[in-house]
């Protein structure tokens, strides 16, 4: 119904034309009403400290648009653009990509090793330099949690450091990153949670009104279009994010605590919930609660005994637990591209929001008792 609902206003030229104040119509391309709806929402949800957004057609595009408005800003002169070793595919064959056009030089860093990252920025290739860093609050897929708190001590060996946090995997329900005052801007996917896999869509959060200045400048200038119909769709998932993610993330501790890692077909989790993750302390300093509880990423990845191309062949033909991308989907998936070490295959898991504990042990046993 609520679908139906939002078709029908946009019928005619609504998706063109929006009206604004005192019956004037203007062109919906950069802005509209929906657009403006949606990004004051999301303004209201990272309080008190971001103050302006940028409404974007993807979550990579959001990446890509925050990194030209900063080269803009830096009048494209030399920047080191640092960011993690563990990421969303995408995201690194975008800064090499950049790399070949602007004057950026690239430094990967372990999200998981603070002390370490200290000690590049220590290196006289970063020392006293322009430098971007950028990561995931908690990375995809293994659930790196990055350490804010090394965020000063980096600012003060730069001449100047600009943070960028992707919170794709998080959302602000989990976690704020601009709780965290170094943080200048927050991307993200609108993909997965906000829109609860309906559309397509990304957004960029800044500090300040004039940090976003050079952002909003290249996205004019390039045609950056966002349909009011996503817009909308995306504000009316919106209400009922956190409950959603509450649930994914109860059923994930589930899973994991009375299930998976109780199986012996199971030899590794990579989850912050588990005692053992690299970043498991990170947890109980930087997630929210409720009743008590925190809150956690609803993604992670087991390892089990097999090749990549055994373990597909098991995913691709069980039939309890889809195998396709998750976009923040109602019912738990396996995601296509797992990933190969040394005869063991890492599989990655989502879970679903509306998903049941029993169905997905069973769809897990499908596959666990097939290899």
């Amino acid at each position: 119904m609520m679908q139906q609902h939002t078709n029908e206003r946009f019928q005619d030229e609504h998706l063109v034309l929006g009206e604004g104040s005192e019956g004037k119509f203007f062109y919906n391309r950069s802005s509209s009403p929906e657009n403006i709806e949606l990004q004051e929402l999301l303004i209201k949800r990272h309080e008190p400290h971001a103050k302006a957004c940028q409404l974007v057609s993807s979550g990579i595009q959001s990446i890509s648009a925050t990194l030209h408005g900063i080269i803009s800003q830096n009048k494209f002169g030399p920047i080191n653009l640092i960011y993690s070793n563990e990421l969303y595919c995408d995201s690194p064959r975008l800064f090499n990509w950049l790399a070949k056009s602007f004057k950026i030089n690239l430094v990967s860093v372990d999200v998981g090793k603070p002390q370490q990252i200290i000690s590049q920025f220590q290196d006289k290739k970063l020392l006293k330099q322009v430098n971007v860093l950028f990561f995931e609050s908690c990375s995809n897929p293994n659930g790196k949690i990055f350490d804010f708190s090394i965020l000063q001590k980096l600012e003060s060996l730069s001449k100047s450091l600009t943070t960028i946090v992707d919170n794709t995997w998080l959302t602000e329900t989990i976690f704020n990153p601009f709780s965290v005052k170094q943080v200048d801007y927050v991307v993200s996917s609108m993909t997965k949670y906000y829109s609860a896999g309906t559309c397509i869509g990304g957004y960029v959060l800044a500090r300040s009104k004039n940090a976003l200045k050079h952002i909003e400048e290249w996205m004019i200038v390039n045609g950056n279009h966002v349909s009011p119909f996503h817009c909308e769709l995306i504000t009316q998932q919106m209400y009922s994010i956190d409950e959603r993610i509450e649930n994914s993330s109860k059923l994930t501790k589930r899973l994991i605590t009375e299930y998976l890692s109780k199986h012996p077909k199971v030899l590794e989790i990579n989850h912050p919930m588990i005692s053992t993750h690299p970043t498991n302390t990170l947890v109980s300093k930087y997630f929210s609660k409720v009743l008590d509880e925190f809150l956690v990423p609803s993604v992670f990845t087991f390892k089990v005994k097999g090749s990549k191309s055994q373990i597909l062949g098991v995913l691709t033909r069980v039939k309890i637990i889809e195998h396709k991308t998750s976009f923040g989907g109602k019912t738990s998936r396996t995601d296509p591209w797992p990933e190969e070490h040394d005869g063991h295959t890492f599989i990655r898991l989502a879970i679903g929001y509306e998903d049941d504990y029993s169905r997905v042990v069973k769809g897990l046993e499908e596959i666990l008792n097939a290899l």
